[in-house]
């Protein structure tokens, strides 16, 4: 659902797009007051920074979904109302040796809550001897 994804949708079939260029750009701050409503979220959105030390060493498993983290790094918007579940997966040949930022631990698996002014979580990894 990214905008250049949907205006090369709408351009192929033939939609002049030009009415809709801010919706698309600005659609997910129309959906966030309809969510905080429906849901009665009274908590701030915040930004969440996930990091990797080596992105061939292993990832995250962040709640249902595993983060694009070729870069090392990912970020995505969540509630403080919520915790986050977050999972370090070792690739073959390492081992998840902890976490840093917000919270250190050397369990592969936590929750975290999400704190105003927002967190940042990086897995630690290293070579398997």
């Amino acid at each position: 659902f990214t905008v250049e994804h949907m205006s090369e949708l709408l351009t192929e079939w033939g939609r002049d797009i030009s009415f809709d260029d801010n919706f698309f750009a600005d659609r997910a701050g129309y959906i966030t007051g309809y969510l905080e409503q429906e849901f009665g979220i009274t908590g701030s959105k915040e930004n969440v920074i996930l990091e990797v030390n080596d992105p061939d060493a292993g990832y995250i498993i962040l709640n249902t979904i595993t983060p694009d983290m070729s870069t090392g790094e990912w970020s995505g918007k969540y509630y403080t109302d919520y915790p986050i579940h977050v999972t370090a997966v070792a690739h073959e040949g390492y081992v998840f040796k902890g976490w840093e930022g917000r919270i250190t631990s050397s369990e592969s698996d936590i929750d975290v809550q999400i704190q105003t002014g927002g967190s940042r979580l990086k897995a630690v990894f290293e070579r398997n001897e």
